[in-house]
């Protein structure tokens, strides 16, 4: 009588045993996982923003660096800083400012701005049609005269360009990066 006991016992102790090996032999081959900010997102859509964008010669000279730079947002400046340190874009160092005067923001040549919205159309309203790639998460910034837009859609973090300021900034923006672009 005691013999069905004993072999519900036993094939308990079968399957921990199956369960506890295959969790050692699978453990190597787990999945790791690291989750990103949204400025560490934000950081490295900007970067890939510029891999895919030239600037004319006169604004870029060869072995210059290329400046990006943040207004009103220091946590994406911050990701930024150490998404790019140490990276060279077509034979140009990266460098970030985050620049607080007209003067400054006139050498930049990727530009990202955030905040209060009248503080970044006043940015953007500086180096307007000028060889700067202007970007923002303000919703509706390329109706408002700036290149790229990164919005939200459907969860996913997003961009869009107003092709008329990409014309007038002198800009070549990669048709491969247009083609990826969706709109608000």
């Amino acid at each position: 009588m005691t013999m069905p006991c004993v072999r519900v016992v036993e094939a308990r102790c079968l399957r921990l045993i199956a369960s506890i090996v295959l969790m050692v032999i699978l453990r190597p081959y787990g999945v790791v996982t690291q989750e990103v900010t949204g400025p560490a997102l934000t950081a490295a859509f900007l970067f890939n923003f510029l891999k895919f964008t030239t600037w004319p010669q006169d604004v870029l000279p060869d072995a210059a660096p290329l400046t990006m730079c943040v207004v009103n947002a220091p946590a994406i400046g911050s990701a930024l800083t150490g998404a790019v340190k140490g990276r060279v874009v077509a034979g140009h160092a990266i460098r970030v400012a985050q620049p607080t005067d007209d003067a400054a923001l006139r050498g930049c040549h990727l530009l990202f701005v955030s905040g209060p919205r009248p503080a970044a159309l006043k940015a953007i309203g500086v180096v307007r049609d000028t060889p700067v790639l202007t970007v923002s998460d303000l919703q509706g910034f390329t109706t408002d005269g700036g290149i790229a837009q990164l919005h939200l859609q459907q969860g996913q973090l997003r961009f869009a360009f107003g092709l008329d300021a990409v014309r007038a900034s002198r800009l070549q923006i990669s048709s491969k990066l247009l083609a990826l672009a969706r709109q608000p």
